[in-house]
């Protein structure tokens, strides 16, 4: 039989939650930029272009989503050392997994529209520009969007779902479970998760 998880700090850590508030709000100046900035890769650009936005959007491009994923590691130390790998789980599933399915089913068809309205198709295979106007009204589009592989996307919620199936959830739960119990491997003490 495996000891219990060791309890995680009580105290909460400020500086953590202050860390994601402002990568989080850099998310508003970032995604802006990114309409006006000359790189080609994104869902809608501006008619007139500000190559000048190149250094801010790639300079935060480079260590932003790290940071993020830094932050949901600490949070999920937290989360599976107070709550066990069966609570954590239910949590993720909760937190995770319910919002990445309401955002890509009632968000994405929004983003994807705009998108093909700017003339191009970003898909895994990379930016496509259309060939002709897209004329399709929102409505005609809709259904297009859960029928074909070409239109569906969930786009920016990608983040959601590497956290929950291959980060920090479904492959390494149990190896995280491991982890904590041992003894004397124990890591600093993290935030309490919300």
């Amino acid at each position: 039989m495996m000891p219990p998880i060791p309890p995680a700090s009580t105290s909460r850590r400020y500086d953590l939650d202050w860390l994601r508030i402002l990568a989080t709000y850099l998310l508003f100046p970032y995604h802006v930029a990114k309409t006006f900035d000359d790189l080609p890769i994104y869902h809608v650009k501006n008619a007139e272009l500000a190559p000048g936005l190149d250094f801010f959007t790639a300079f935060v491009h480079q260590w932003h989503m790290p940071l993020f994923f830094v932050l949901a590691g600490w949070s999920a130390y937290a989360s599976l050392a107070r709550r066990g790998a069966a609570s954590f789980l239910k949590e993720r599933v909760r937190r995770v997994l319910v919002p990445f399915v309401a955002g890509a089913l009632l968000l994405c068809p929004l983003l994807k529209y705009a998108e093909l309205r700017s003339g191009l198709s970003i898909t895994a295979k990379g930016v496509t520009p259309l060939v002709g106007r897209y004329d399709e009204t929102f409505l005609q589009f809709l259904p297009t969007f859960y029928t074909r592989v070409d239109r569906f996307t969930w786009s920016h919620l990608w983040f959601l779902l590497y956290l929950f199936t291959f980060t920090f959830t479904l492959l390494y739960t149990p190896l995280f479970a491991r982890l904590i119990r041992r003894p004397g491997r124990r890591l600093a003490s993290a935030s309490v998760a919300r």
